[in-house]
């Protein structure tokens, strides 16, 4: 088992690196040692978490929240509220860490998310807007890129403590 925990501490540190290999290099030795928590873990990187709240904090992202405007396209949207604009711009990526690395690849420097109809129809009220207009939450993909990162120095601290622990 140490020589593949080696390995994939090799593939971690490389230039490189595939994240989704490297889970699932991950995932073959969480098995094997029967490390059920860890386990999960990986398999929601890999496939994507069931609902915001089992998220782990490093999936939280912030943006903007932005209006659409024909003439001039996404323009900023203020909210006076602190604790309302926190609410509403950050935000907790459930997607699979392989369909995050696509949207980022796909985006150029931001990512766009959008609002449930629910949500956009709250915002429309709150605007006192006569007409729907299209919102949507503008996160720099650089903010979305770190959650390959983190996911990538958890792997190799585990790998790290496995190596120690023998």
């Amino acid at each position: 088992m140490g020589s593949i925990v080696l390995e994939l501490q090799n593939e971690i540190v490389s230039s490189n690196c595939d994240v989704v290999n490297i889970l699932r290099k991950a995932h073959l030795i969480a098995s094997k040692l029967k490390l059920a928590d860890f386990d999960q873990w990986i398999q929601h990187e890999l496939n994507g978490y069931p609902d915001p709240e089992s998220c782990p904090e490093y999936r939280k992202v912030r943006g903007s929240l932005k209006t659409f405007n024909p003439y001039r396209g996404w323009i900023p949207t203020s909210i006076q509220d602190n604790e309302y604009e926190k609410k509403i711009c950050e935000r907790k990526l459930v997607n699979s860490i392989s369909e995050i690395i696509s949207l980022c690849q796909s985006s150029g420097n931001v990512l766009t998310l959008d609002f449930s109809g629910e949500q956009l129809a709250l915002f429309d009220k709150m605007a006192d807007s006569l007409l729907p207009m299209d919102y949507a939450l503008h996160v720099p993909t650089t903010a979305v890129k770190d959650i390959e990162e983190k996911v990538k120095n958890t792997i190799l601290e585990w790998t790290l403590k496995l190596e120690s622990e023998g």
